[in-house]
């Protein structure tokens, strides 16, 4: 499912459905992967579940007749499942890299360790297996289709803290203070949970300006520096977690030890000789630590002089600007177009592939909804707008839907349709919309335009075809022309 470029200027409900459903679908592909040979299936699959946990978090007032705290506490289980069976990968596959850069002692303890935590993950996938299985479609499939559908007030003069662009602004504000306070807690590379904090805080916010890159200068940036942060105290985390496994490991290596020297004693045997060389895990758990301790190191390091004690001052200044921009951002939603009636279909736009148009409006005086079938290139897409005003600028609101709701509420349209062509033709940073209609006589063109003093001058291949412009005529608006 598609975001729309309208994003910011829908209703904050109507925007963080589509962001929810959205996220749905990837998770949902990323389900399908698990238990396969793919490598990175678990990984898309915990970062897909967590980017959709997010939204779920973050637009919580907008979405809690849909996601509602029985459904998020089974997807928080299931990523709960999903950790062990993550950190396992993530260690075999560093303990893997690490292996061939020691000596043939220490590769012995690095293979007793690998086997170890293999045994391991088969167990912790076993129980992710099942738990996803109870779970994930007891949680998404009712999330899901309770997205769909929801009640909306639509006012004719919207209060625009209710749009999705100041609800999301305020938001980046609250997760950019709550990664910024969580930074300030982290004072050295023992700091293991305001770390880990600091961690869960910068994915929050990245996930949240994911949906809008694109669509909001200096977003890019903003995420690409956050993904540095999060990958940085990732490495950290790691060693933390590591350090863990490895006491656990050696501990069993020294049981191991101690269990031959008992055995024997009891058995009124000799004292067993020393492990062979070969057969003690020990040099090749403390190699490994060694790396893991330099690792940790590094990582803090970077961190550090990057994030801590005020070398984050102008980034967090950033976002608050980038956040105030958005909770004033003027509505986007805003559809500023001129119209002019033709004699006949341009020729130059005939060698252009049209898009192939039915639309109909559904009953109603004051606001104008409309019902849009869209086929293009073997493609089809259907839509939902809410127009409203007269003349070059007017209000209209659009999403993408379904083919089921378009054929639900379709018959309502009778005796208000349009069926036509449009061809596009884009000519010095704007671009002409040419409609020839299929049920009757009538060639239109529209232009978009960035704002009402754009001047508009038809290019020269429509100019001789032009009769007049027919901006501020009712008559020629579609909704009038519907029969």
């Amino acid at each position: 499912m598609r975001l729309p470029d309208s994003l910011l200027g829908l209703s904050a409900d109507q925007a963080a459905r589509l962001i929810a459903l959205h996220l749905v679908a990837a998770v949902r592909a990323a389900r399908e992967r698990l238990g396969t040979d793919d490598p990175e299936a678990l990984h898309d699959f915990r970062v897909a579940l967590r980017r959709l946990r997010t939204a779920l978090r973050i637009y919580r007032p907008q979405l809690r007749d849909a996601a509602r705290r029985r459904l998020r506490r089974r997807l928080a289980r299931v990523a709960a499942a999903s950790r062990r069976s993550r950190d396992l990968e993530v260690h075999l596959a560093w303990s893997r890299a690490q292996r061939e850069q020691l000596t043939p002692r220490q590769q012995a303890g690095v293979d007793w360790l690998l086997e170890r935590m293999e045994r391991r993950r088969r167990k912790a996938d076993t129980r992710l297996a099942r738990r996803v299985e109870r779970e994930f479609e007891p949680a998404v499939g009712p999330l899901e289709r309770r997205l769909h559908r929801y009640r909306a007030t639509v006012s004719l003069d919207p209060d625009y803290a209710a749009l999705a662009a100041a609800v999301l602004g305020a938001r980046i504000r609250q997760l950019a203070g709550d990664l910024e306070v969580a930074l300030g807690a982290v004072h050295g590379i023992r700091d293991e949970v305001p770390a880990h904090r600091a961690r869960i805080a910068a994915k929050r916010l990245r996930y949240a300006l994911e949906p809008v890159a694109g669509r909001i200068a200096g977003v890019e940036p903003i995420l690409e520096r956050l993904r540095g942060l999060q990958d940085e105290l990732g490495d950290l985390h790691d060693s933390h977690v590591f350090v863990a496994e490895l006491v656990g490991a050696v501990e069993s290596a020294a049981r191991r030890q101690t269990r031959r020297v008992t055995e024997a004693l009891r058995e009124w045997r000799p004292e067993p000789a020393p492990l062979p060389q070969s057969d003690d895990p020990r040099p090749g758990l403390l190699a490994l630590a060694r790396r893991l301790r330099e690792r940790g190191r590094t990582a803090f390091a970077t961190v550090a002089a990057g994030w801590l004690n005020g070398a984050a001052d102008p980034f967090f200044h950033e976002l608050a600007d980038l956040g105030s921009r958005l909770a004033t951002r003027p509505p986007t939603d805003r559809e500023i177009e001129r119209k002019f009636l033709l004699r006949a279909l341009p020729p130059a736009v005939r060698q252009i592939a049209p898009a192939h148009i039915r639309q109909g409006y559904l009953p109603g005086v004051r606001l104008v909804e409309r019902l849009r079938e869209v086929r293009r290139d073997g493609d089809t897409a259907w839509f939902r707008t809410v127009k409203s005003g007269t003349g070059v600028v007017r209000m209209e609101l659009e999403e993408e839907t379904s083919r089921e709701l378009f054929e639900e509420f379709w018959p309502l349209t009778a005796g208000r349709r349009v069926i036509k062509r449009r061809y596009r033709m884009p000519v010095v940073g704007l671009t002409w919309e040419i409609d020839e209609f299929l049920d009757r006589e009538l060639v239109l063109a529209e232009v978009e335009l960035p704002s009402p003093a754009t001047p508009v001058e038809p290019p020269d291949w429509l100019a001789p075809l032009l009769v007049r412009e027919v901006t501020d005529e009712p008559a020629f608006s579609n909704a009038s022309l519907a029969r």
